[in-house]
């Protein structure tokens, strides 16, 4: 019987679908913020098996990066899985937002510069860098359907950095080499939540500890977000026992064939019910680790980088820009189809001139430190490789992300 496991030692380490997916993935999230960019509202996708898919595409994120980011854990220190994580994902971040604070925002504002560059969006745009999410400057996209907001996708960012530090717990307990404890840390925030919604504890009020309380309690256990960190951790453990779990074409076709049907048959409130995540996770984790290990070629113009994570920083801010400078172009298909090319050059200058020199960087100076501390440096078997080991797996501070990827 094949598994996920002998799948990857056949390829290397390497999942041959990785690069489609991740990318397939990207698009998909512009696909999702094209209604709500070009209508204002979400609304019209609660009536159809729509709702599914704006539901299932950062869980299959998240659950792809926990997957190849375990492949790391079990071969990095503590100190180097942060910095491995931290250059893989602030720098690129950090000129995203340094570009739209300091070039688009003064081009498109409908504010005077001098109040631009006074107002406080300006000043606290700029704490989107640590994961203190923002989503307004001053003056800007007033006038659009979805107003005011320059870059919802920045609403994960949170939650990858509360992803992190679950990793950081797991490796630091030695979780990671207890897989079976790892399943149960997954399943275990999941039923957390279910209890917690069931019995309404930490609803927020009275005093400001059980308000402050409340507010923590639903950020990280019912609120969109909820479901990004079981999502992640779920993939570690896929990952885990990725020598028992069978890559079945047959299991492939039953689990989207129930996803399909519930789609269709099930109710669009059940995205934010917890027992609804205790069922639908670990089948879009599947489905997602199943695509990944397929033979799928990436497309020949995304093949010379991994530009996911730059369509995922940069689509959002261009789509507004669109929307702005050509409402006519408000049909949300219509969006999708001028921004792909757009956000893919943007991407494409965010891998080359970023996130790959830098990667390269780090790289190198562990390469170095190796040769001076007399290691030899060699390939581990069945490592993942760098290009594999870089998700976005991006990651709300405000009520304006609660519909940002339903």
């Amino acid at each position: 019987m094949q598994t996920f496991g002998s799948v990857l030692e056949q390829n290397k380490g390497i999942g041959p679908g990785f690069d489609f997916l991740r990318v397939a993935l990207s698009i998909g999230v512009l696909g999702w913020h094209s209604v709500k960019i070009t209508t204002g509202t979400l609304a019209n996708t609660d009536n159809s098996a729509v709702w599914l898919i704006g539901y299932s595409i950062l869980p299959m994120f998240f659950a792809l990066s926990g997957f190849l980011v375990a492949g790391s854990a079990l071969r990095l220190s503590m100190k180097d899985f942060y910095i491995n994580r931290g250059l893989r994902i602030v720098p690129a971040l950090a000129v995203e937002i340094f570009l739209s604070a300091l070039l688009l925002g003064p081009i498109l504002t409908s504010f005077a510069l001098s109040d631009y560059f006074t107002g406080g969006e300006f000043y606290r745009y700029f704490l989107n860098i640590v994961g203190y999410v923002h989503f307004r400057l001053p003056g800007l996209f007033l006038d659009n359907p979805n107003s005011g907001i320059v870059n919802q996708s920045l609403w994960t960012v949170p939650y990858e950095l509360l992803c992190y530090i679950t990793m950081s717990l797991i490796i630091g307990l030695g979780l990671i080499k207890r897989p079976a404890t790892v399943v149960f840390l997954g399943l275990g925030i999941l039923i957390a939540a279910a209890i917690i919604q069931a019995t309404g504890y930490g609803a927020g009020s009275g005093s400001v500890w059980e308000s402050l309380k409340g507010g923590v309690i639903r950020r990280f256990f019912l609120d969109q977000g909820a479901k990004l960190v079981p999502s992640f951790v779920i993939g570690c453990a896929f990952y885990l026992f990725r020598q028992k779990i069978p890559f079945s074409r047959n299991v492939f076709i039953a689990l989207f064939m129930l996803t399909l049907a519930t789609g269709f048959l099930g109710d669009a409130a059940w995205r934010s019910q917890a027992l609804f995540h205790i069922l639908a996770l670990p089948v879009l984790a599947y489905l997602t680790m199943y695509i990944g290990l397929t033979n799928i070629p990436p497309l020949p113009i995304y093949k010379n980088g991994d530009y996911s994570y730059g369509i995922y920083l940069y689509g959002y801010p261009l789509q507004q820009t669109l929307m702005q400078l050509f409402p006519s172009i408000d049909v949300w298909w219509m969006n999708l189809l001028v921004t792909i090319p757009l956000v893919t050059l943007f991407a494409m200058g965010s891998w080359h001139l970023v996130e790959k020199p830098i990667l390269k960087w780090r790289k190198n100076k562990t390469l170095m430190a190796r040769k001076i501390e007399g290691v030899e440096v060699g390939i581990v078997p069945g490592a993942l490789m760098p290009s594999q080991l870089a998700l976005p797996v991006q990651l709300a501070s405000n009520g304006n992300a609660d519909d940002a990827a339903r």
